[in-house]
């Protein structure tokens, strides 16, 4: 998050609010939260904060924005829209965003296979990203000589460790499955 806590931030595909609440939490005061989902609107109003709004179509919205954000998200967005409109919403969120300025999109990795449940479990997903076709895409939408940064848990933290023995069950599971398959010439990485 921005240390200033009056930066201009666009909650691009807010859902249920739950970056809002958090704002809201941390004290920040000027900031845009915008869905084109009814109900994500209407659930936002209801329990977290009037101060939403719903737009029909984002891409418009976003050209009479221009250098006007400190801060943009898409928090799980990017993955919903279709990939005939992906640059043009992707270079219309680098015109909203001022000079120095600061672009998070998070979205299911699909370089993990683990994610594949993720592709198929909502019907509203569109397209799919790893990193090397997300840097394609936003350097087509002129996010030339970014830097990106790519989260991951560190290494020996309680979350890699728990990841790795997951990772060891499902091995061995797949071995045992080849093995009753009368699979024995294969390779698991």
């Amino acid at each position: 998050l921005p240390k200033d806590k009056g930066a201009k931030i666009l909650d691009f595909g807010c859902g249920y609010g739950h970056f809002l609440f958090l704002l809201e939490k941390e004290g920040y005061t000027d900031f845009i939260w915008i869905d084109v989902w009814k109900e994500n609107i209407e659930f936002c109003h209801k329990y977290i904060t009037k101060r939403v709004s719903c737009v029909d179509d984002s891409i418009s919205f976003l050209q009479g924005q221009t250098n006007t954000f400190d801060f943009i998200i898409l928090n799980d967005v990017l993955e919903h829209i279709p990939k005939s409109e992906t640059i043009n919403l992707l270079g219309s969120l680098h015109k909203a965003l001022k000079k120095w300025w600061i672009l998070v999109l998070k979205m299911p990795n699909h370089s993990n296979p683990y994610t594949i449940r993720e592709r198929y479990c909502d019907f509203t997903h569109e397209v799919w990203f790893n990193e090397q076709s997300l840097e394609q895409v936003l350097r087509i939408a002129w996010f030339v000589g970014t830097k990106y940064y790519w989260f991951t848990f560190s290494k020996y933290s309680w979350k890699w460790i728990i990841g790795e023995f997951v990772r060891g069950i499902l091995l061995w599971i797949t071995r045992i499955h080849m093995y009753l398959m009368g699979i024995t010439n294969y390779r698991v990485i």
